[in-house]
């Protein structure tokens, strides 16, 4: 279901891009979703998507130079890997003017032997970015108990040329509540 929301932000922000680059792929073919868009890119360390209309770089994100300054800049599932995600997301907001992130939402800690950094919730993602979103959404995947502990993920929409300043995920749900009354 996550993804159904990814292909959403990429529509609305991406209506006019030129450009979208899938940074850490691993293989995933969804960057040919969006074949409005020119130039599409696929970066991953080991397993970048190769595929016909998209450029495949293998390559570590952080060595890596792009040849151009990317419209979108999509990074699913890959943040809570990393040891350092506070620069990956610096990296990504230099090389990217709108960046879609997603993270497992508050995923226990241990319920995953390969993520390094949960539980991840929305104070943390702006911790590493930060900054708070320009939007966002927890989407719990379908046929599964609210409860389940991995059944939820964060997705994230960040206009990297006029970023919100930095609040924690407390105030933005206060200022929710608030509007909702």
């Amino acid at each position: 279901m996550y993804y159904s929301y990814v292909r959403y932000f990429v529509r609305v922000v991406g209506a006019q891009a030129r450009s979208l680059i899938d940074i850490g792929s691993h293989g995933a073919d969804y960057v040919t979703w969006f074949d409005w868009i020119p130039s599409l890119t696929s970066l991953d360390l080991n397993r970048p998507y190769v595929g016909e209309g998209v450029k495949s770089v293998k390559s570590d994100f952080f060595k890596w130079t792009p040849p151009e300054k990317y419209d979108i800049g999509l990074c699913l599932q890959v943040l809570e890997h990393l040891d350092r995600p506070d620069l990956f997301l610096q990296k990504i907001f230099s090389v990217c003017r709108h960046a879609i992130i997603s993270v497992p939402y508050e995923w226990p800690e241990g319920s995953s032997v390969y993520h390094v950094q949960d539980p991840v919730d929305l104070d943390k993602l702006a911790k590493w970015a930060d900054r708070q979103p320009n939007y966002y959404h927890v989407v719990t995947e379908p046929f599964a108990d609210r409860y389940t502990p991995k059944a939820r993920r964060l997705v994230a929409y960040y206009d990297v040329q006029n970023p919100r300043r930095t609040v924690s995920g407390k105030e933005v749900r206060a200022r929710q509540a608030l509007a909702a009354v």
